[in-house]
């Protein structure tokens, strides 16, 4: 048999409560709940419910009750619409929460086939899949769901319930959370249907038991709520159903938190008060998951410190490594060879001006750079800047990838989208695609700064359209030297002013480009003038 049940987007409060056809016969509907059927049987069909408290919830409709309802909703929208069978006769139950102001949509009684071809139907309307339920007859009800105001980045996977459950931690670790969960069997194996949404550092765990008083008491104290219900009813009366439940906690925030704090032993300065209070303001303030500092005075280590989690879902705490990468602004997954990308870019772009005549910060001039050094020294440019630059100044770094390294941290915006993993860092090399540690950028500029009449005496030239920027850089007027960069999930600035030499990284990037880079900035200016430390 393909049984199984459905979930919901988004809820509140706890305790799991299980009911009989008896105990919702009567009263239809019922307001601060949402109530999912566990298609455990046609004849005493059961359901299984959490608390909504701006939910409603309605049962034992015919399918003309669930149009006509729909088609009357003032202030409302539906969130899951799920389907079971008693004594031969399809229902439906209707879950609903107070609008959001996102155009929603629903299907009822689509096959497999069906739902894949309405799936590309809605995306071409902007609608993704919000909920998906199967229903014992195995045919699927689906809500859709589109907003102008945030982007949606959602993942539907289908396949065995133990490759799920093995990918969970990997989309748990990219800033996904299942939205909605369905378990069943089909073709002898036990299968799994998930919905995965981006959220802002969501924590969740799906949890997997028979009995949901003991479930409901074991999650008491996480600070999560149940959010989507599935039941797998026994393959034989006398095996109990097991039942799946996602439990998932609000958007991240600081409030109410302390913020935990981390560095390297033996730091020379001691007196860091001041410091840590206006990082802990701007953490709070626009809820930055992590951030990290590296600071060198003389040309010794002064400070290496980093505040906040790495990764929200674990509370794995920031441990002073992370990313820097500069500004793309767009690019594509399709996996091109170099000449392919720069013919393919050349041939489609229309100059806005004569080159040299106004500034315009390019990548893929940085791109094309990298590809004259690869030229000119038969290398590849990662190949040519670790064994000319890095290794002899003993700098870690590596180029980026689609997989983020064991030790690097995990990604977050706001506005939800994808960090650079989802694009490939070694097409924009030259660009945006190195990875190192706050204190590797540190060491760079602190490079840069003893050999910028020297060797790297053109990066300080000014340009002869805009005096504050070089090659690379900028320059302040104060003599300082500083790069400022951010994409999707991270922030960051690398800062050089006579002895002083500075790295300020974060794991998020704001709701606007460059939201924390203009703080940076300003935190590297009052270090350089000895206001917040010794």
């Amino acid at each position: 048999m393909l049984l199984r049940l459905a979930a919901v987007l988004c809820c509140s409060s706890a305790a799991l409560v299980h009911y009989q056809l008896s105990d919702v016969w009567k009263r239809r509907e019922r307001e601060g709940m949402h109530l999912f059927p566990t298609l455990s049987s046609i004849v005493y069909p059961e359901f299984v419910g959490f608390p909504h408290e701006t939910g409603t919830s309605r049962v034992r409709m015919s399918y003309d009750e669930v149009e006509e309802f729909a088609a009357n909703l003032n202030g409302t929208e539906v969130t899951s619409v799920c389907s079971y069978e008693y004594l031969g006769t399809t229902f439906y139950v209707v879950n609903t929460d107070k609008s959001s102001g996102d155009e929603v949509e629903f299907s009822l009684n689509l096959t497999m086939a069906e739902l894949e071809t309405t799936t590309e139907e809605m995306l071409l309307r902007r609608l993704k899949p919000s909920n998906i339920c199967r229903g014992r007859d195995g045919r699927f009800q689906a809500v859709w769901r589109g907003s102008k105001r945030y982007l949606r980045h959602y993942i539907v996977q289908e396949g065995t319930l133990d490759t799920i459950l093995r990918e969970d931690s990997k989309h748990g670790r990219q800033g996904y959370y299942p939205a909605s969960i369905q378990v069943y069997r089909a073709e002898n194996q036990t299968t799994a249907l998930v919905i995965w949404e981006k959220g802002y550092g969501v924590r969740y765990r799906i949890q997997s038991g028979s009995y949901l008083s003991f479930m409901d008491e074991e999650m008491e104290h996480t600070q999560m709520k149940p959010c989507a219900v599935a039941a797998l009813p026994g393959k034989t009366l006398r095996l109990p159903t097991k039942y799946f439940v996602v439990w998932r906690s609000d958007d991240f925030a600081w409030k109410k938190r302390v913020i935990p704090r981390s560095s390297l032993p033996d730091p020379t300065i001691t007196n860091v008060t001041e410091l840590d209070d206006a990082v802990e303001k701007e953490m709070r303030i626009l809820n930055v998951p992590s951030l990290s500092i590296c600071i060198y005075r003389g040309g010794v280590r002064v400070l290496s410190v980093s505040y906040g989690y790495s990764d929200l879902r674990t509370e794995t705490r920031a441990q002073c490594s992370f990313v820097v990468l500069s500004d793309p602004q767009r690019s594509s997954r399709k996996r091109l060879n170099g000449s392919a990308l720069l013919e393919f870019y050349i041939r489609s772009y229309e100059p806005k001006f004569q080159p040299g005549r106004r500034y315009l910060y390019s990548n893929i001039a940085y791109v094309l750079l990298g590809q004259i050094i690869e030229q000119i020294s038969s290398r590849s440019y990662e190949s040519f800047i670790q064994d000319v630059v890095l290794k002899p100044n003993h700098i870690e770094a590596r180029m980026g990838d689609v997989e983020s390294g064991k030790s690097e941290v995990s990604y977050y915006s706001p506005d939800n989208a994808n960090p650079y993993t989802y694009w490939t860092p070694s097409k924009l090399n030259a660009a945006a695609g190195w990875v190192m540690r706050a204190e590797e950028v540190t060491r760079l500029f602190l490079l840069l700064e003893y050999r910028k009449y020297t060797t790297y005496r053109m990066l300080v030239q000014p340009s002869a359209v805009k005096w504050s920027y070089g090659r690379g850089l900028q320059l302040g007027d104060d003599g300082s030297l500083y790069h400022i960069g951010s994409l999707a999930g991270s922030e960051g600035i690398g800062y050089s002013r006579g002895d002083l030499q500075v790295a300020i990284l974060t794991n998020s990037r704001g709701r606007e480009q460059g939201e924390h880079t203009a703080w940076m900035e300003q935190l590297c200016r009052r270090l350089a003038n000895r206001e917040l430390l010794p």
